[in-house]
């Protein structure tokens, strides 16, 4: 069993439909010092892409979800860069939670 890998899983925190106007949930985490700040998408049947919060470079089959969804998620992407930047770089070092990232978060 791969535990580092297990351990990144239990790292992020996830964000529902209702909390985001997203169709699909969102996961988002710490930083990870081999990726880019990105946040992952739930978006069925097993199936997840990474999306790059800044760049919205995705990673995964962009085919398996619908394209008005994608421009959804970068535009939620955009109005919640500060916070989730925040997040990934300040969550290791205990001074933000995801308390903060909920106060702060803005639905599309």
């Amino acid at each position: 069993m791969n535990y580092k890998k297990l351990s990144m899983i239990f790292d992020m925190a996830n964000l529902l439909p209702k909390r985001t106007g997203l169709a699909y949930n969102i996961w988002y985490g710490p930083k990870e010092p081999r990726h880019k700040p990105r946040v992952k998408v739930s978006i069925g049947n097993g199936n997840e892409l990474s999306i790059e919060i800044e760049s919205h470079k995705v990673l995964g089959d962009v085919n398996k979800i619908d394209k008005s969804e994608l421009t959804k998620i970068f535009k939620w992407l955009d109005l919640n860069r500060d916070i989730l930047l925040r997040y990934w770089n300040e969550a290791r070092n205990g001074t933000i939670d995801n308390g903060d990232v909920i106060d702060k978060l803005k639905k599309v």
